[in-house]
C-alpha cells in the first residue's frame, strides 16, 4: 500500500473516531438564533413559579427573588405574580411586591413590579430549556444600555435540569455568573413556597 493510500486511511480513521466521540450539547432553544422556536406566552403559562437563580451582574440590587403566578390572561399574554425578594443594601427584610409580565412577542416580555420601580423592563428571552429554566437579558436602567443576563428556574425541576441554562449563561456572559440565591440568606424566601 502506497504512502498516499495510507495517509487517506489515516485521515478517514481520524474523522471516523472524531465523529464517534460525544460532544456535549446544550439542550434547549437559542431564542436569538431561532426566535420563532421560542414563546414568551409559553414561558408565562409553563412557569407558575419562578426563582431568579443567577445573573451576570455582580451588584444585582436584590436577591432571593421568587415569583408566584396569581393569574394568567385567557390569551396567555399577561401574567400577574406575587413577588418576594430582599434588597442587598437593606437590612435583610423581606419585600413583597406585585409584578406584571406581558408577552410582547415570541422573545420579549415586559416586566414591571410596583414597589421595585416604575420602569418597564423589556426582558428578551435568549435561551429556554423546556419547563426547567430560561435565560434572558434586560437593562438595569435606561441610561447605561448595558445588557445583564438573568437565569430563572422552575423550582420543581431537579437541579441537574438547570445545567443547560447555566452553561448558556456562563458562555454568553464570559463567565461572569453570580448566584443571587444563598440558602442561608434566603431562608425567608425558599425556592418553593
Amino acid at each position: 500500500m502506497g504512502l498516499s493510500k495510507r495517509l487517506n486511511l489515516l485521515i478517514i480513521s481520524v474523522v471516523a473516531l472524531a465523529s464517534m466521540m460525544t460532544v456535549p450539547c446544550i439542550r434547549g432553544q437559542d431564542c436569538q438564533q431561532s426566535p420563532k422556536d421560542c414563546s414568551a406566552t409559553k414561558i408565562l403559562s409553563d412557569f407558575p413559579l419562578l426563582y431568579d437563580q443567577a445573573t451576570s451582574i455582580s451588584n444585582n440590587p436584590t436577591y432571593c427573588e421568587r415569583y408566584e403566578r396569581t393569574s394568567l390572561s385567557e390569551d396567555g399574554t399577561i401574567a400577574n405574580y406575587d413577588a418576594s425578594y430582599i434588597y442587598y443594601s437593606g437590612d435583610g427584610t423581606l419585600i413583597t411586591d406585585k409584578c406584571t409580565y406581558v408577552a410582547v412577542s415570541n422573545t420579549l416580555i415586559d416586566m414591571t413590579c410596583k414597589n421595585f420601580s416604575d420602569i418597564v423592563y423589556p426582558f428578551t428571552l435568549d435561551f429556554v430549556s423546556e419547563t426547567n429554566c430560561f435565560v434572558g437579558h434586560t437593562y438595569l436602567d435606561e441610561n447605561t444600555k448595558i445588557q445583564y443576563y438573568y437565569l430563572f428556574i422552575n423550582p420543581y425541576s431537579d437541579d441537574e435540569s438547570y445545567e443547560p441554562c447555566f452553561s448558556w449563561l456562563n458562555g454568553y456572559s464570559s463567565g461572569n455568573v453570580y448566584s443571587i440565591h444563598d440558602e442561608e440568606k434566603c431562608k425567608s424566601v425558599p425556592r418553593k413556597p
